[in-house]
């Protein structure tokens, strides 16, 4: 094998592994956003939510190999045709795709493709760019795609480009204008709004970067929701109180009343602002319905329904609690002192300890110990400096270990577990 087509086989499975991570242990659920009921549709947590059927009474699914299969609601699964030698990045509406693949040729070619297959355009990113990110007008008519300096929007029927711009855009699945004149996203914290016809681009907000790139997504009535890692605002309207992930950004409903937010929050020891990951949906200025609770597990992005009735959204399995082993005899004491110095910071000490081990004696999970025990310690710190010595989180941990080995559990990880 020659070094051009051993590069393109590493290209090929480079794209394999981007477009497929998303896809690990989840299942997808459909659910209601006004009752919050739901049903898991596909539950083999090795399949990939890929869109909506354009009629809404299935879902496009991507399996473990790439085949790209429909779901009915009932989890009846029906193979689409495969295009040989490509994968299938994007399904728009109509059927048509956007592939990466060797029939697209080099590394960091990418092609618009018919609904039967067929090649309509062939654009080229710079090399290695192997999985663009891609937005579909409402209508399938207009397909913008972006890969590093570069963004692009084609029309769907001919390939033609009507834009092209160096610049990378963020932008999420809702980019477009209703009417397909626009495009919407962000670039180094400005957002802007791109006319199709003419190029034109304006700066129509402000979208500050915090650790992580904001996302935009553009209703059917023209309201611009912007998901930081922080509070979710729509642009000259109402902020929502949630924490945004911009890896999950708010999506509208189709009439573009509603909107769904996953969202980040802590778990019980407040160590972390973005340890559980929830759902919710509502409407922007009123309270939002929680239709997932936050849970340590991964969530994907919650794709509306053609008719705004539904949400389908994937759904990593939960961090299993810690397992019990053979319990043993509980100590009778608890030691009074722990090297801090004076009386009262040691009492205090001791009081972890102590409503650690009633927790366990009342049977309380590992998890749920250990984050009271975090949250605890990390009040003791701010109170008693002489907390954080290494020292004295040893004896405290020490002593912690010997009630979670009497009730069955693995002790603690040294002081480090203890602390946030």
């Amino acid at each position: 094998m020659g070094m051009e087509a051993c590069m393109r086989a590493l290209v090929l499975s480079v794209a394999l592994l981007v477009v497929f991570a998303g896809s690990a242990r989840a299942e997808i659920r459909v659910i209601d956003p006004l009752t919050g009921a739901w049903s898991t549709v596909v539950a083999d947590r090795g399949s990939d939510l890929v869109r909506w059927t354009d009629d809404g009474t299935g879902l496009l699914i991507r399996g473990d190999g790439g085949a790209i299969a429909r779901v009915g609601l009932d989890g009846t699964r029906t193979a689409q045709p495969q295009i040989d030698g490509a994968v299938t990045v994007s399904v728009g509406p109509g059927g048509r795709t956007i592939t990466v693949g060797t029939e697209e040729g080099r590394d960091g070619e990418y092609a618009l493709r018919a609904p039967d297959g067929r090649i309509v355009s062939v654009q080229r990113g710079p090399a290695f760019s192997f999985t663009p990110w891609v937005s579909w007008s409402a209508d399938g008519a207009r397909v913008a795609a972006v890969v590093p300096d570069r963004t692009v929007v084609l029309d769907t029927a001919t390939g033609a480009v009507l834009v092209s711009q160096d610049r990378k855009l963020w932008m999420s699945e809702q980019a477009f204008a209703a009417d397909g004149s626009a495009l919407v996203g962000n670039d180094g914290g400005r957002v802007l709004r791109i006319e199709i016809s003419s190029g034109r681009t304006t700066v129509i907000g402000r979208a500050r970067e915090t650790q992580a790139t904001p996302q935009t997504a553009l209703s059917s009535t023209g309201r611009i929701a912007v998901t930081p890692l922080g509070a979710v605002k729509v642009l000259n309207g109402p902020t929502v109180g949630l924490t945004g992930d911009p890896g999950r950004p708010a999506l509208w409903s189709p009439d573009g009343q509603l909107l769904s937010v996953g969202f980040l929050t802590a778990d019980a020891d407040g160590c972390n602002p973005y340890e559980l990951n929830g759902l919710a949906a509502g409407t922007p200025g009123r309270p939002l319905r929680v239709l997932l609770t936050p849970a340590e597990r991964e969530l994907g992005t919650a794709l509306w329904s053609p008719d705004g009735t539904r949400l389908a959204v994937e759904v990593g399995r939960e961090w299993p609690p810690a397992k019990r082993g053979p319990r043993h005899r509980w100590p009778t004491r608890i030691r009074p002192t722990f090297g801090l110095p004076t009386a009262k910071a040691n009492t205090a000490a001791r009081r972890i300890v102590l409503r650690a081990s009633r927790s366990l004696r009342r049977d309380a999970t590992r998890e749920a110990v250990m984050n009271r025990v975090r949250r605890d310690y990390t009040a003791l710190e701010k109170r008693h400096h002489t907390a954080q010595r290494a020292a004295v989180r040893r004896a405290v941990a020490a002593e912690l270990d010997r009630w979670l080995e009497a009730a069955g559990f693995e002790p603690t990880e040294g002081f480090i577990e203890m602390t946030c």
